[in-house]
């Protein structure tokens, strides 16, 4: 079937003919794409064409683009293929992570809104061996005293302390700007298992965010529906306390299940495979994405690509932005003058930034500040991780997991000095432990944390010089321009970094006041029995 017989049923929104059109191309071709993709892809493709003029086609004037899209294709069948293969899957299947402390708005959204997809992998910061999660963030959960993200990487669990604040309120105001919420975050946390950690391959494709080379097409793993049948079958998933706090407490063993679990695939085609007359419909690093329907939940999805050698699937960027297809069609009907009310399932657009270079602690620290995260920021939850390595093995190893998290329920003060941070953490740690021996635990604990937010204070000078030096250079970060925020909205978005940002590296631990407080409170307290 011709070049322009595909175009014509296209043109006429002929779905069955688009269809059969397609599936011979992917015949004749080797592909391997599954009818149900196929399918999704012709009526996405007819749509597209009668109503915005753009062109879907899967075989392309340049035989790299079709080699690579055959390559791409054969990575679900390849990690299927390796199932019983714990190694390979542990470094090919993308990490799960979710928050038991939860806002209470998300009882009115599927529970997979409390879901998000990413990697984590062991790095080496300062010769310590520390985590790191790179990946989406729901903007549902909630800052709480026991607050910690658990991500699962195939059932390996690790936990991250999380700046909630910083991230609800730039997920708030995308919203506001009409931009789909969500932003990929970047996690430190403590490593504290013993057994070697399999690592995901290092990327491919790794450059500057301004990079436009390949891929031309992409692969993309998704939980979502696994975890929307898993949770449909929980009753009440979402509790609300006598405070009038939620929690998700079975959120945590459903990302653990979930993760050791085959994903589905999805496909998405470059500017190659979808053609219009200026303006081109995909702009460089967008894909069309076909098999679900897009969201926020796969804003810092990995994605996936075979690179040059058309070996195993790895790592060759993250999602930074996901429209829904009409969303984004709606965007280019504005742009072109053109009409489209309709609706369209199962795809949506995606635009991909780079990877880091590599899983190394400087690569990761480099590859963040493009994305707005400052050095110092990174820096004190480095040495927050680095410090609760250090001090938790001096528990009882029954107590360990539960001193962790209330750890993560406070914020600590700047840790740009290692020394300084882990006596801080070693003083909180104690107390919390301690307080865990009460039959009224929880009031104490509270008690602990009252305290220590009320011996930490943001340095005035410190913050006005920070903020100014910081704003100004999130601002220029060529990332926001793929957001359209317009110039208010970027100083706006560079405002809250900033704040958040310096508020972490100008505050300060005042021990005297601490120490204060917690005598006034809590007189009866043991203190510090561990080393």
């Amino acid at each position: 079937m011709s070049q322009e017989e595909l175009e014509e049923y296209e043109a006429e929104g002929n779905v069955e003919e688009t269809e059969a059109a397609l599936q011979e191309q992917n015949e004749t071709q080797g592909y391997g794409i599954s009818l149900d993709i196929l399918n999704s892809l012709a009526t996405i493709a007819a749509v597209l064409a009668s109503r915005l003029g753009a062109f879907t086609n899967l075989v392309t004037d340049m035989k790299e683009v079709n080699e690579e899209l055959k390559c791409n294709e054969k990575i679900p069948k390849r990690i299927k293929e390796r199932r019983d293969d714990e190694n390979y899957l542990k470094m090919t299947l993308p990490a799960v992570a979710t928050n038991e402390d939860v806002r209470c708005e998300a009882e009115n959204y599927p529970v997979c809104t409390l879901f998000r997809q990413g990697i984590m992998a062991r790095t080496n910061c300062n010769g310590n061996n520390i985590m790191v999660y790179i990946g989406g963030a729901s903007s549902f959960w909630r800052a709480g005293k026991r607050s910690h993200v658990s991500v699962y990487q195939f059932g390996a669990e690790r936990r991250f302390p999380y700046n909630a604040s910083m991230y609800q309120r730039m997920s708030e105001l995308m919203k506001s700007k009409g931009v789909t919420g969500g932003y990929i975050v970047v996690l430190f946390g403590t490593e504290r298992a013993k057994q070697e950690y399999v690592n995901p391959v290092n990327p491919i494709y790794p450059n500057t965010y301004e990079s436009n080379q390949p891929p031309y097409s992409i692969i993309i793993p998704t939980y979502r529906e696994i975890i929307k049948t898993i949770a449909q079958k929980k009753i009440m998933p979402i509790i609300r306390d006598s405070r009038g706090h939620c929690f998700c407490n079975a959120c945590s063993g459903d990302a653990k299940s979930v993760s050791v679990l085959y994903p589905s695939f999805l496909l998405g085609l470059g500017n190659f495979f979808v053609v219009s007359q200026p303006p081109q419909f995909l702009q460089p690093r967008m894909y069309l994405v076909v098999g679900d329907d897009i969201d926020e939940y796969y804003v810092g999805s990995p994605i996936y690509s075979t690179g040059e050698e058309c070996g195993d699937a790895r790592i060759s960027g993250f999602v930074l932005q996901a429209f829904s297809l009409d969303e984004y069609c709606k965007l280019y009907a504005q742009a072109t003058g053109k009409s489209f009310n309709t609706s369209v399932k199962n795809g949506g657009v995606v635009l991909r930034i780079p990877p880091p270079n590599s899983w190394d602690c400087e690569d990761i620290l480099n590859w963040s500040e493009s994305l707005g995260y400052e050095r110092s920021f990174l820096k004190a939850y480095i040495n927050l991780a680095i410090a609760v390595g250090l001090i938790l093995p001096s528990f009882p190893e029954d107590y360990q997991d539960e001193v962790e998290d209330y750890i993560y329920g406070s914020e600590f003060s700047n840790c740009q000095d290692l020394k300084e941070c882990e006596d801080e953490v070693r003083i909180i740690a104690n107390d919390i432990y301690n307080s865990l021996q009460s039959e009224d635990s929880d009031k104490l604990v509270s008690i602990v944390h009252h305290c220590h937010e009320e011996s930490i204070s943001v340095d005035k000078d410190c913050y006005n010089s920070c903020f100014s030096q910081f704003k100004d250079k999130i601002k220029r970060l060529s990332v926001w321009d793929y957001y359209h925020l317009g110039e208010d909205g970027k100083d706006e978005l560079a405002s809250i970094m900033a704040e958040e940002e310096c508020k972490k590296v100008c505050s300060k631990f005042n021990v005297n006041k601490y120490e204060e407080c917690m005598k006034n409170l809590y007189p009866s307290i043991r203190r510090h029995i561990t080393a």
